[in-house]
Order: structure tokens, then sequence, then C-alpha cells
């Protein structure tokens, strides 16, 4: 070996003790002076990219993986380091395409296997990183890491259940790993597991006390109506990340709970700034001004519903012009129904205007909805066309559309426009012939229709709702029979009738309650009254214009800030928070029903 060579080697040694040190910046320095002397030094080509993506110098360490791959271009490890360079450089295709050429040379490359399944994820294709991941796990069953990016890649997938599996299995290797309780929190609160997030957010908590921790802790509290927790939670991470929209949000939605709404406002408010007009938060925020009757200000944010991640539909960014309450001069007009059941049937309160406009004008509505609210709908308003919103029947007929939720904007602008106005939905007959001998048939004086919770029994909706045995009371009246209203009932539920409370919940044969529309409204007519919590059964009875008695949080939007439901002259609105006790709320109900008793 000539002197020259013999320094250049104790050179390039020197600088790999550095570089094992993790002192690259002295150890690049010496690779610069060696690639001076000997330009094509292989070792040092391949030394010097590795440190340059060490120190960030991404564009370099490209240029001198690409010039050592000219002298010898099957080499893993520097095909490796330059697909690494083109991931970091975010140039997913050719990072990729980087990663499958080590691989083509060295299959059992994990290394290469890992970081392939990184850029997969990033760049959409969860599918084939979930298949590389696999084959890396069987190579290496105790690779943490490789676990972990599993994890991660079933929960993109919405596969949460084997994305916990997997989290599970990361964190039995590597019980420290903070990224694994984060991620395992906050997929359990996908799961609306509130209990188990909180967990698992304590575990990251002890950690690190980061921002996402404390995020993930909140959000579980807040479900579990743990108010105090979930304000300590929300503050803590707010003073991590006091510029993050997200936690202004979440401290909006949780002083909106509690029925703060001026509060709720002004963290919303810094949240849609901070997002840059996020659509999401502005729906909220919408809920906030809506629930403290700024109806103006509310009806103009409500419209930010379909342009968040929650609300889609196909009519949503349809072509044709959006009706603005001017002159229909017989032009015919689409309305069309974008949420739930309740939803539909309290808004559908401004139907009859807009037909009363539309015939006095010469136009015609047309009505897209449920299939299942169709006969009713079809019953209810005869001049109207109604058909399925999954069809594109009669779409050439319309010249304006509109959302049935954005008719609140142009019909109920102030609460003086709720005034005067009459229950407008209407039972098909025959059902209703039906279900008035059904209920006649009963014993007692009153026949009430009941229900006690909603079908949606999500964690952060559970606290509004009571159980059967909360109702004692009103199944001893003497002079009741209870006709139930309520779907879904439950065998523990059906057991606590028959063992607890001991009355039969009235029931025709066959009903279908949640899906036969009309079977419904009818029997909800012929009942006496209805005793509900504030879900679809309560607002059907309330356009049907029968007497009910409901209950929910003061903070529900649709109050407009009255305290009771605007919507139905028929109802009566009791308000509770998640923490009083659900007995009060049933006597105040029984009390302002008595004299139907």
């Amino acid at each position: 070996m000539s002197n020259k060579a013999a320094l250049l080697k104790s050179s390039i040694d020197t600088a790999m003790a550095l570089h094992r040190q993790g002192d690259y910046l002295k150890a690049a320095k010496i690779y610069q002076k060696v690639l001076k002397q000997d330009p094509q030094n292989l070792l040092a080509l391949n030394l010097m990219a590795e440190a340059s993506l060490m120190l960030g110098k991404t564009s370099q360490a490209l240029q001198l993986a690409e010039r050592a791959l000219k002298q010898k271009p099957d080499m893993p490890s520097t095909c490796l380091l330059r697909a690494n360079a083109l991931a970091r450089m975010g140039q997913k295709q050719a990072a990729i395409e980087g990663y499958n050429n080590v691989l083509a040379l060295q299959p059992d490359n994990t290394s290469a296997m890992l970081s392939l399944s990184v850029v997969l994820r990033e760049a959409g294709e969860n599918s084939e990183a979930i298949v590389t991941l696999e084959k890396l796990i069987d190579l290496k069953p105790d690779f943490a890491q490789a676990h972990f990016n599993l994890a991660n890649a079933f929960k993109d997938e919405g596969l949460l259940d084997d994305a916990l599996l997997s989290y599970e299995a990361a964190l039995a290797l590597s019980p420290g790993m903070y990224d694994a309780w984060t991620n395992k929190a906050a997929t359990f609160l996908k799961l609306d597991r509130p209990v188990e997030a909180l967990e698992c957010a304590e575990h990251a908590l002890k950690i690190s006390p980061s921002f996402s921790a404390h995020l993930n802790a909140g959000n579980a509290c807040r479900n579990l109506a743990q108010i105090s927790q979930a304000t300590t939670h929300y503050q803590s991470a707010l003073e991590l990340a006091p510029k993050d929209a997200n936690i202004h949000a979440q401290i909006g939605l949780l002083l909106a709970d509690q029925n703060k709404q001026t509060e709720a406002i002004e963290e919303l408010e810094t949240a849609l700034t901070l997002s840059r007009g996020d659509k999401s938060i502005e729906a909220n925020l919408a809920l906030s001004l809506l629930a403290t009757g700024d109806l103006k200000k509310g009806w103009h944010h409500y419209e930010a519903r379909f342009l968040g991640t929650e609300m889609e539909d196909a009519y949503a960014s349809s072509s044709i012009p959006r009706w603005k309450g001017d002159p229909l001069a017989g032009r015919n007009l689409l309305i069309w129904t974008e949420q739930g059941i309740g939803d539909t049937l309290r808004f559908a309160t401004c139907i009859p205007e807009v037909m009363t406009t539309a015939q006095e004008q010469g136009s015609t509505v047309y009505i897209k909805t449920e299939p299942r609210l169709i006969p009713l709908f079809r019953h209810t308003f005869p001049q109207a066309h109604v058909s399925s919103k999954h069809t594109t029947e009669d779409e050439e007929q319309v010249a304006l559309q509109l959302p049935i939720g954005s008719l609140p904007r142009l019909l109920r602008p102030t609460l003086a426009s709720f005034e005067n106005k009459t229950a407008y939905l209407i039972p098909t007959l025959e059902p209703l012939s039906a279900m008035k001998a059904f209920v006649s048939s009963l014993p007692g004086s009153c026949r009430v229709g009941f229900a006690w919770r909603s079908g949606n029994m999500a964690s952060h909706r559970q606290h509004h709702y009571g159980s059967l045995l909360d109702w004692q009371a009103l199944f001893e009246q003497p002079t009741v029979s209870l006709v139930n209203l309520q779907y879904g009932v439950t065998q523990q539920e059906r057991e606590t009738l028959t063992t607890a409370l001991k009355t039969p919940l009235h029931e025709p044969d066959g009903i279908d309650l949640k899906d036969d529309m009309e079977a419904i409204a009818a029997l909800t007519a012929a009942v006496d009254i209805v005793i509900s919590p504030r879900t679809a059964v309560a607002v059907m009875a309330g356009a049907l214009g029968k007497p009910t008695f409901t209950y929910g949080p003061a903070s529900d939007p649709m109050c407009l800030g009255t305290g009771q439901m605007p919507w139905f002259t028929s109802m009566h609105y009791e308000t509770r928070d998640a923490q009083t006790p659900m007995s009060e709320t049933v006597n105040k109900i029984m009390q302002a029903a008595k004299d139907y008793f």
C-alpha cells in the first residue's frame, strides 16, 4: 500500500470513528478532504452521503449516492441511502422505486422494508404498506417499530381493531414507546371507548407530558362528562401549543357542553382564525351562535357543514344554482334532505311556506329524501314531487336547489318568524285508523307514547339519557298505558320491564319502529301524549302537533337560546346537564304532564 493510500485509509478510519460516535460534522469534513484527493473513493462517497443525510443536507447526500452508484450500481446500502434521500425530498414515487431496487438486491433488508412502508403510507398506498410490514414482521417478529408502523397503516385504513392488536404488540416489545400509547389512545377514541383511551393517554403522559397526550386525555374525559378533568388536560395542552387550532376548538366544544356559549364562541373564533377557515370548526361555531339565539350569524355559518369532512352529499357540489330566497317566478325548486330523520322533520317545518310560495308563483317543488320518508312526505306534501335522494330522476325539471337545513336561513331569520306556526305532518289514513284502534283497546284514560334514549348511544351522548328504571314513577301511574316508540329495545331492557317495572310496554304486532315512518307517524298521532328525550321520536310528535314532553341540554342549538324548542308549539322542553340526576328531570316531566294522567 502506498503512503497516499495509507494516509487516506487512516483518515477514513478516524472519520468512521467520529461517525459511529454521532459526530457527523467532523466526520464529513474528513470525508471531504479524502474526496478532494481521491474523488472516486467509493467508501468515502458512501460514508459522506450518509453523513450528509444525517446533517440534513439531502441534495448533497443524493448527489454523492448517485456518484457512488455510477461506479457500482448493485450496492444495497448505497441504493438505500439514495432512496432515503429521495423520500426526504418528497419524491415519493422515486423513493418507492428506490426501496424496491434495494429489496431486489437484498430481499431481507429490513431497513428498506420499514422505510418503504412509511413512503407507501405517505403516498396513500396503505394496502401495499400493510403487505410490506407483514413481510417485515415475518422476518423480524421482535421489531417493535414495524408493529407500530403496521398499526398506523391499519388505523389509516379504518381497521381499528387490527390497529389495536398491532399497537399492543409494539408495546409488549417496547413498553416505553410514547407514540404507540398516544396513537392507541386516539384509536380507542375513534372506537368510542373513552375509558381505555384515557388509560392509554395517562400511560403516554407518564412518559412525556406532551400536547398530544393531554389532548387525547381531554377528549376522553369530555366523552365521559368529566368536565373538570377535561378542562385541566385541555389547559395543559394549550400551554404547550397556544397557537394550535385544534385545542382551541376542543376547549370551545367543552364550553359549549356547559352552555358557556359566549366563551365557546370566543375559542371557536380563535380556532377558526388559526386554522385559516376550517369548515368543521366553523360548523361548530354556527351551533354555538344558534344556541345563543344569534340566528343571523348562526344560520350564515351553518352553511359550513357541507364543506367539512363530516358532511358530504352529492348535491352539496351540484351545478344547479342555490336558491337565495328570491322570487321563484315559475322556476321549479329542488329541496334535498341531508341529515338524520329528526333534523329532516324539524327543518321540514319550513316546507309548507315554500309550497305556498311556489304555488302562488307557478312553480313546482321537488323533494329528494331518504326512501323511508317518501310515503309520509308524499302524503303530507301532495303538490310536491317526492323521490329518493339516491336517484337523479327529475333533476332536469328544476332550475334551483337548496338543502333542507338551509331553509331556516331564508325563512326563520328571527325568533318572531317561528310564531303562529302549526303542525304540518299528516299521517296516512289507513295506518292511522289501525293504530287508533290498537291504542283505544289499551286500558286507562291516558295513552303515553314513550321512548327513553337515543338509537345512537355514543359515549358523549349517553349522559343525556336515562334508563327505564329512572321512569318507574311513570310506569306506576294507574291511569296510564305506555306505548312503545323506542326502536332497538335490548334484551336487558325487556327483562327490566318484566322483572323490575312489571308493567307492559304496549306495541302493535309487526311494527318496524326504525324504518316504517308511515306506521310510526300513525302510532305517534294515535297516542294522547308523547314523552321522549330530544330524538326523532320527539321531533315527529312535535311535527304532528302532539303534546310532547321532552328533555335535553340547555346547550342544544335548536333551542335557539330560548330554553324551549320554538319549532313546535305543542312541545314542552326540560333542560338538564350531564351532571343533573335523571330523577330530577323525570320529576319535572311528570309534573308538566300531570294534567293528562
